[in-house]
């Protein structure tokens, strides 16, 4: 990343600025020994700088038990907003699970402005962004309770669509003239597609795909009479694949069928089996308020009839979703990779269910993101299907 900075002149951009600070600070360095204080403050900034470079943001600096980070310089993004609140929702997780003799929480504040950003000192020094930005940034974060993540109106308008957010109304900010509309950060939005997230309002007919239009639907009519389909929906960003399965869906939504969507994330694609266990939450209507018994009841209903072995099937799922259980015997007798490949077995389990009671439509969107584990799943599922009224789209730019 040094690369990237090295005689850059201070310039104009619109970035999204981050504050984070450790809670208690003062109260910990009178409880604990400098040694351990230390080494609790450097495991935080680890945890911290790892969230923000996960999401190709930059640390712009740290002091004392606080850090400023940049998302949009030096590389800015489309959704560089979206990354900042994804980092920060990581960071608030990650930081209570650092051991150590107490337990971390932080806070993070967090505004999308323009401002003149440079580095300071030549190659290697510290980075700093001038401007209203970052002073509210910081103001927001002082604001925040323990563990929790407010962000300006800026922010929310660029995030909006992949996060529900709760209004906290005006504030009084010291240094800024004019009261601040905040507002506090909840969760990720589980939508099916990032194109739907995109376009919750109306779209703009089609024009000139009803050639390729045409193909889906022979192709699903295919799959209706038994022959299962993989359709590949390859082309460079923007040229309209989402679009295009979109309208597929409109064509087919008055039939019986079963939809299930994998949305790969660019954010994810080491994480395994990520794209399965968004779907799966949202099939199931787990919450990230529900308990973990909540959590495995709704579970073991959705998998109700989906599988011949539901007790089996609902343990590895729930280890899948890191939903704790108190009975574990059975998997705890397991090696990982068996593990693996029971999960596998019974992912694709669950989708021939679906087909054997409705012609089922099994979507992978941006497989250009997909991790490992569920490239694995893709490939079963187009080795077993040929018999399965089951048609696979995988949708992505596709290097060949």
């Amino acid at each position: 990343m040094l690369s990237q900075l090295e005689n850059r002149e201070p310039e104009v951009r619109q970035i999204t600025v981050m504050f984070c600070d450790l809670v208690g600070s003062t109260e910990l360095s009178e409880r604990l020994d400098p040694e351990d204080l230390r080494a609790l403050i450097d495991a935080y900034r680890k945890v911290c700088g790892a969230a923000v470079t996960r999401y190709e943001g930059q640390v712009a600096n740290y002091a004392g038990d606080g850090l400023m980070a940049f998302f949009g310089w030096p590389r800015a993004h489309e959704d560089d907003a979206v990354r900042a609140v994804h980092a920060a929702l990581a960071i608030l997780s990650e930081v209570t699970n650092i051991p150590g003799a107490v337990t971390l929480t932080s806070r993070v504040g967090i505004c999308s402005g323009r401002v003149v950003v440079g580095q300071t000192g030549g190659p290697g020094g510290w980075m700093e962004a001038v401007g209203e930005t970052p002073n509210i940034a910081a103001r927001l974060q002082t604001l925040a309770a323990p563990n929790t993540l407010l962000v300006s109106d800026s922010t929310q308008r660029l995030a909006s669509a992949a996060f529900e957010f709760q209004d906290l109304g005006f504030r009084e900010v010291k240094g800024v003239t004019k009261p601040l509309r905040v507002y506090g950060v909840l969760s990720a939005k589980h939508t099916a597609t990032r194109f739907e997230a995109a376009h919750a309002g109306s779209l703009t007919p089609l024009v000139g795909r009803s050639t390729e239009l045409n193909l889906l639907l022979d192709r699903w009519q295919k799959s209706k009479e038994g022959d299962g389909q993989v359709v590949l929906l390859s082309g460079i960003p923007g040229v309209g694949k989402s679009r295009l399965i979109h309208e597929l869906k409109s064509n087919i939504q008055n039939e019986p069928f079963f939809l299930v969507n994998y949305q790969c994330s660019p954010y994810h694609n080491q994480s395994a089996f990520f794209p399965v266990i968004e779907q799966i939450e949202l099939a199931a209507q787990l919450k990230s308020g529900d308990s973990d018994a909540d959590k495995f009841t709704k579970l073991k209903g959705y998998l109700s009839g989906l599988t011949k072995t539901p007790v089996q099937s609902a343990a590895l799922i729930a280890r899948l979703l890191s939903i704790s259980m108190e009975d574990q015997r059975e998997l705890s007798a397991l090696t990982p990779q068996q593990i693996k490949n029971r999960t596998l077995d019974k992912l694709l389990e669950m989708t021939l269910s679906f087909s054997a009671q409705h012609p089922t439509l099994c979507i992978f969107e941006d497989v250009h993101w997909i991790d490992p584990s569920t490239l694995e799943l893709l490939e079963l599922a187009i080795s077993r299907i040929d018999r399965a009224s089951i048609m696979l789209v995988v949708c992505g730019f596709v290097q060949t």
